[in-house]
């Protein structure tokens, strides 16, 4: 999967991923993390408002 984001968000998911847990290779797993929201492991809560 390929997917368009800002030049630092790679990073800051890594980050994300590791604080909880998901990493690979001693780095945070952005697919690790990707498959626990997807399983509902994880749950998203938007901040946006409309």
């Amino acid at each position: 999967m390929l997917a368009r984001v800002e030049r630092h968000t790679p990073t800051r998911i890594k980050k994300i991923a590791e604080a909880l847990g998901y990493v690979y290779d001693s780095e945070g797993s952005t697919g690790q993390l990707l498959d626990a929201i997807a399983n509902g492991e994880i749950l998203l809560v938007s901040t946006k408002t409309k």
